[in-house]
């Protein structure tokens, strides 16, 4: 395995190269490859506040209804904002405070049930997303006593809802975490539909990131089965990867590979080691110039920058930046020629204009949410006990699943 980090293209393996790719010849490949610079660095970082900035003014738009419709959306736009941004002061506590009230908002009504009512198994997954949220927040805002009431409620609340679902399948709106077990176990990717299902493996991928953080909060009752199914689920992800990934399925299989970091360092949170899933390491790498060539030509504003901005994320996370590594270097000066380009911007909008294009709700905060991340630079939180991080090693410890 080369470096983890790699100035020179010279040093890098053939299949890492750029080649052809029409951005570099479009912008000089020479000249892309100069030094980083105190201006660029300037301009980058603040292409991360303007991109939080519209955050703010968008999701500053939004009804309370709106904001409940959106669920997680608004929140972890906000966190994802503040995780390993200890760096930039400005940013981090306000970003933090807005996460807080985005979720004070979506979870009134999951915390206003008479204590005589049945708290619905349906609705578990839900609070095991709102009980991270609290909890994450309650962590950094350790002052705030309107978090600790709605954290000490949510605690009480996800746990009735455990208790009314009884099993894991339950938790899961009916996923057996056996099919997961069989998918894992299996020799390549067996003929279960579930287990060639993008959507399938991506909403296991996800659910085990939530329950994992959940098994991080010791007030919470998780039922039996848990840290086996995110064994699983992460056992399954790289043969998923190798034997059911094609050209056909790139865009999916690269937000696959980009969540399946999310899964180690908590989207953000850690620092990822090349040891602890070399496949994902190799597939970004791999693949990079092949993601930012198929944007290059991409005249619809802001095009498809979230994936390209999630690919450099994921090398940021590996410790690498534009003065140590060419593909951060070109990735970052890729990004920022996309939010120059549309009026310094991270929001599609119709062209000439200053209106936001019809797009979704989640896919216009999509938009400055990932492009910050690609160029935000980070001081990572460290996997102490208790955390994101340390909580997914003694999962995979226990059951034989090591990274």
């Amino acid at each position: 395995m080369p470096m983890t980090c790699i100035s020179d293209s010279s040093d890098m393996p053939a299949t890492w190269l750029p080649n052809n790719n029409d951005f570099l010849r479009h912008h000089t490949r020479s000249k892309m490859e100069q030094p980083w610079t105190m201006k660029e660095e300037a301009a980058s970082t603040s292409a991360v506040m303007g991109g939080f900035l519209e955050l703010l003014e968008l999701i500053g738009t939004l009804s309370d209804e709106d904001i409940e419709e959106e669920f997680d959306t608004t929140i972890e736009a906000f966190l994802d904002a503040a995780y390993s941004a200890s760096n930039l002061p400005e940013m981090q506590p306000r970003a933090l405070r807005e996460a807080a009230k985005c979720l004070i908002i979506v979870a009134r009504h999951y915390v206003e049930i008479d204590d005589g009512v049945e708290v619905l198994c349906d609705l578990a997954m839900n609070y095991i997303y709102l009980v991270n949220f609290s909890s994450i927040l309650l962590e950094r805002l350790p002052r705030d006593d309107q978090l600790k009431v709605l954290h000490e409620n949510l605690v009480m609340y996800t746990n009735r809802s455990l208790k009314s679902c009884g099993n894991l399948q339950n938790v899961l709106d009916g996923v057996d975490p056996l099919l997961v077990g069989r998918c894992a176990a299996a020799t390549g990717v067996p003929n279960e539909e579930s287990c060639k299902s993008s959507d399938d493996v991506y909403l296991w991928l996800r659910n085990s990131i939530q329950l994992n953080n959940a098994l991080s909060i010791p007030e919470i009752e998780m039922p039996d089965g848990t840290d086996q199914f995110i064994a699983d689920t992460w056992a399954y992800l790289p043969k998923y990867i190798k034997e059911q990934g094609s050209d056909t399925n790139f865009v999916d299989d690269a937000y696959m590979v980009t969540h399946a970091g999310c899964m180690l360092d908590g989207y953000g949170r850690h620092q990822l080691f090349v040891k602890d899933a070399p496949w994902i390491f190799q597939y970004i790498r791999e693949n990079f110039y092949k993601l930012l060539d198929g944007n290059s030509n991409d005249d619809d504003n802001n095009g498809s920058l979230d994936l390209v901005a999630e690919f450099v994320d994921m090398l940021r996370g590996y410790g690498c930046s534009e003065e140590n590594d060419l593909q951060v270097l070109h990735g970052s000066r890729f990004l920022y020629h996309v939010y120059s380009k549309s009026g310094y911007s991270w929001i599609p909008h119709v062209h000439g204009t200053n209106e936001y294009k019809p797009w979704s709700t989640y896919d216009l905060i999509h938009g400055p949410w990932t492009g910050m991340s690609g160029l935000k630079q980070r001081e990572f939180e460290p996997s102490v006990p208790g955390s994101y991080g340390d909580t997914l090693r003694a999962v995979l410890r226990r059951t034989s699943k090591h990274i």
